[in-house]
């Protein structure tokens, strides 16, 4: 199973795309992945999690001990600005987990510049444990450098690009403080450094292949769950997650416009037909209100022959338009097989979401409902806005 904070970042996730193309490098997973899946994986990126301050905290701590043993400017201006940024990359993980829950946006520049200065300022204290030929110093900014890579690796194998960045921007100062130190033995570091970072790069490449065939296999898992089988339109329990998406997402600029659609007629295909002809009707019906409609809006089947439509940022003339479009789309035959036609009609109900207040999809599904119980009693194959 995925962790959660991957599974739950591929709904309410939203993230500001950096500009630089570097950012974006880094960002692209090794597989092709859709901009959901990638969304997901941003997720394990951005949200705070334990693992992060544990991890993080290991460096104050090493920076502490250097100030103890070798007290003066340069391991007090490390231990200041370690812990500036440890501060720094804590606050920035905070904002963005509040931002998520809060439906905002999250800057993923911002957040791409604290996890590579972080790992940053890491080196340069272990290049300067190095030079100060302090062997206690040296051994322990050494395994915590070596610890905080391999932690790096486990933890983070959404991103292999930027993990082996993190990891050599504290490993490339560790391997000149060694070469600086004139100590032949330390060049060992230097040497057996191809394999390490080697063997790093490996592991990262089968853990992220693997993360994201579990991703995918998450995914389509979530998809078939939430889609309808005959028709590939959203079902009544993607409906569930449509509609906590809309409630947590405050940015509609427009209130939202449901349509609540019944086909007239459709009972009568099935008993004349056979369930093989109706499940055609409902197929090519889908199809068609597929095409009336955007592709941020939504198409959902509620099971039998209703439906329902959801628009968002639309103004009222425009859901109207919809609505007779449907009426109109509908009216025309529809074919069973080459021989055999049939003709059925919709009535339509719809419901406006007004500006200012935030209507519940859930409470403009019921009064969109009953504004097309409202067109089948005056006839059907109409239209009816609901007040």
């Amino acid at each position: 199973m995925l962790r959660n904070d991957i599974v739950m970042a591929m709904h309410n996730l939203k993230a500001i795309p950096p500009k630089l193309s570097l950012f974006k490098w880094l960002l692209a997973p090794l597989q092709p992945v859709s901009v959901v899946q990638h969304q997901a994986l941003l997720g394990h990126l951005l949200l705070l999690r334990p693992i992060f301050v544990i991890g993080d905290l290991a460096y104050v701590i090493i920076a502490v001990a250097a100030v103890v043993r070798q007290p003066g400017l340069i391991f007090s201006a490390m231990l200041v600005t370690s812990l500036a940024v440890f501060l720094l990359r804590i606050g920035v993980l905070i904002s963005n987990s509040e931002a998520y829950r809060a439906g905002r946006s999250i800057s993923l520049t911002l957040s791409l510049l604290t996890v590579l200065i972080y790992p940053s300022v890491l080196g340069l204290l272990t290049f300067f444990c190095f030079v100060s030929q302090d062997s206690v110093l040296q051994v322990l900014s050494a395994t915590t450098t070596v610890a905080f890579a391999g932690a790096l690796c486990a933890g983070n194998p959404t991103f292999p690009r930027l993990a082996m960045a993190q990891v050599l921007l504290c490993d490339i100062p560790l391997k000149i403080g060694a070469a600086a130190t004139g100590d032949p033995w330390l060049l060992i570091f230097v040497l057996q450094s191809p394999l390490y970072l080697g063997a790093l790069w490996i592991a990262l490449g089968t853990m992220h292949a693997n993360l994201i065939a579990a991703l995918k296999s998450e995914y389509e898992h979530a998809k078939r769950a939430d889609t309808d089988a005959l028709t590939g339109l959203i079902n009544r329990a993607g409906l569930k997650s449509l509609s906590a998406a809309l409630e947590a997402d405050m940015t509609h600029r427009l209130p939202l416009g449901v349509l609540y659609i019944d086909l007239d007629g459709f009972k009568d295909v099935n008993d004349t037909f056979g369930h093989e002809a109706g499940d055609s009707v409902l197929r090519q019906a889908a199809d068609r209100f597929r095409n009336l409609v955007r592709e941020e809006d939504k198409v959902v089947r509620l099971g039998g022959d209703e439906f329902l439509i959801v628009l968002v940022n639309c103004m009222p003339d425009t859901v109207l338009n919809i609505g007779y479009r449907i009426v109109s789309e509908m009216s025309s035959p529809i074919y069973i097989n080459k021989t055999h036609e049939t003709h059925i009609s919709a009535s339509v109900g719809i419901a406006l979401g007004k500006t200012g207040v935030p209507d519940s999809l859930t409470s403009l599904m019921m009064r969109a409902d009953k504004a097309m119980y409202k067109s089948k009693r005056d006839g059907k194959g109409c239209v009816t806005l609901a007040t």
